[in-house]
């Protein structure tokens, strides 16, 4: 997943000129999401095939999240979220051990409530990141995905998301990705 460091949109060039379009944010990434669910659908008692559903669903939605948050095109997408949250409930139902997993669920509800203006979802998603948590806290993309959990509250749980963010610095086998990922969010919400 883009947030995590997983995947990249290829199609989508950065430099000078400016702003992409929601083409280029989204290009490549129906095709995409139509294999991964038409694998999920021929093998539906494999978690990965609906691991990975639920990360092409993120990451295409993702991208438009981080570039364009406030557009009508993000909006467009919003129930991407909920379609990559119920691929992971899925894989979980299959692999209910998968710390992972569910941090990821987490993740895809709190950025639909934060979208929707629901907060009930980030709610939810808060749930579903602190079991992720209880399973494995030494896990990056958990503590990363609890964060973001957190300062999509109102009011925003600020210092409990840099505490998060922070242990991911501390972690020795932690992704360079991932590591940059945190230390972009705690630059960014020390600063607030």
């Amino acid at each position: 997943m883009t947030s995590t460091g997983a995947s990249q949109n290829p199609g989508m060039s950065s430099g000078a000129m400016g702003m992409p379009s929601e083409q280029q944010l989204t290009q490549g990434f129906d095709d995409q999401i139509t294999a991964a669910r038409q694998v999920a659908q021929q093998v539906p008692d494999n978690p990965n095939a609906w691991i990975n559903l639920g990360n092409t669903l993120h990451d295409s939605v993702e991208m438009v999240r981080e570039h364009m948050p406030e557009s009508e095109a993000y909006r467009k997408l919003l129930p991407r979220w909920l379609e990559a949250g119920e691929a992971y409930r899925k894989a979980l139902e299959l692999d209910p051990d998968n710390a992972t997993v569910q941090s990821d669920l987490a993740a895809s509800l709190c950025y639909y409530g934060v979208g929707a203006g629901e907060q009930s979802y980030v709610e939810q998603g808060i749930r579903e990141a602190q079991q992720a948590m209880q399973k494995d806290g030494e896990n990056g993309r958990v503590l990363l995905n609890l964060g973001m959990c957190l300062v999509s509250t109102r009011p925003p749980q600020t210092q409990e998301a840099l505490e998060h963010w922070r242990k991911i610095l501390l972690l020795p086998e932690a992704p360079q990705q991932l590591v940059a990922n945190a230390q972009r969010l705690i630059a960014q919400y020390s600063s607030q």
